[in-house]
């Protein structure tokens, strides 16, 4: 209960540093930083800067920076923890895997029967994560979005890549999927049932989630409906690729022109 707590402060503390960007993103960085402390896996978080309309050169600097400050007290434990580290570890291998995997990524492939600590599974989630990220800047670019909406989009899809998702972790999911829904059917052409109907899709699954939770078969409709959520994300961002990849590659390659004219 209280670190179910601690997550609901910590996701509102990094809301609170998306919404002031605008002032200076390094604020946004702070605040996954020390969300991380506590948890690092509040790192997906930095999904927000890579999907900001500002030089990559620069998106790229703001997440390292993100990812080293929000490691170092985790990166100093490991290293001067000695065997308290690896009691550390076995206990949380204890609860992340076994006893509570969530309703993410684990979650699913808890369902299937698959040990969620399995170097293999590890692997697929990293596969997982490259999707989805792929998929956003897809979105971002072929949908034009502006500041905010790439802002709520990226909270959105961060918390999604939170490997166990926990019931207190949901809360920032909504908003950026119902952004990509209104966008997606203005773009809709004829024909195109599930990208008219995102708002439809993502009604019927927090009605199956919820529907699940009243009758006591939640541990098998949440994390069905948060996959299918991210798989509507997939389902999006292959779209945009094929009929917008000239224009969603476009920033990329001046980017890449102006750096090996500046190496030569």
């Amino acid at each position: 209960f209280m670190l179910g707590n601690i997550a609901v402060i910590l996701h509102g503390l990094v809301l609170v540093g998306a919404l002031a960007i605008e002032i200076s993103p390094w604020l946004f960085i702070a605040a996954v930083a020390v969300a991380a402390w506590v948890k690092p896996t509040f790192l997906t978080y930095l999904m927000v800067v890579l999907l900001l309309d500002i030089p990559l050169r620069r998106r790229i600097g703001l997440m390292a920076s993100g990812v080293i400050i929000g490691l170092l007290p985790l990166g100093h434990f490991i290293l001067t923890g000695g065997a308290l580290t690896q009691q550390w570890y076995a206990l949380l291998s204890h609860y992340v895997y076994e006893v509570t995997p969530g309703v993410g990524f684990f979650g699913w492939t808890r369902l299937i029967g698959l040990d969620p600590a399995h170097i293999g599974v590890k692997l697929a989630y990293l596969v997982f994560a490259g999707l989805i990220t792929i998929s956003g800047l897809a979105l971002v670019k072929g949908l034009q979005l502006n500041r905010r909406e790439r802002i709520w989009l990226g909270l959105s899809l961060a918390a999604l890549l939170i490997p166990r998702i926990m019931s207190e972790d949901i809360c920032l999911i909504g908003p950026g999927l119902l952004i990509l829904a209104d966008k997606s059917a203005n773009l809709a052409g004829q024909g195109q049932n599930a990208h008219r109907n995102g708002h439809g899709i993502i009604l019927a699954l927090c009605v199956f989630a919820l529907a699940g939770a009243m009758t006591g078969l939640a541990d098998y409709s949440e994390p069905i409906a948060l996959l299918c959520l991210c798989l509507y994300v997939l389902w999006l961002g292959q779209h945009m690729i094929r009929t917008r990849l000239p224009h969603i590659l476009a920033p990329y390659v001046t980017f890449a022109r102006k750096s090996e004219t500046a190496v030569n």
